[in-house]
């Protein structure tokens, strides 16, 4: 899952460089996603990318459960079990 930073910027500032980097064919965000990698493989020790990596792998993984046809919808209640309830 990802999540979004915001940082305040002057707007001049930020204006002249996505002018600057549309010349590379880039954006700023762009840009600061990349230094953000390059900022967690720096400061991240290994073990623990690997561990976010495979716990990232396991859930792209894993089929979804298909609903079990016999199982009523939750809150429903049968005949046989409104009888029973009598």
């Amino acid at each position: 899952m990802k999540t979004k930073i915001s940082v305040e910027f002057d707007e001049e500032k930020l204006y002249a460089l996505e002018l600057e980097l549309k010349k590379e064919h880039t954006t700023a965000a762009q840009s600061l996603g990349k230094t953000l990698d390059e900022l967690y493989e720096k400061k991240v020790p290994q073990p623990v990318r690997v561990f976010i990596d495979s716990k990232a792998a396991a859930k792209v993984k894993r089929p979804p459960r298909p609903a079990s046809k016999s199982a009523p919808a939750s809150g429903a209640l049968n005949k046989q079990e409104v009888q029973h309830e009598q």
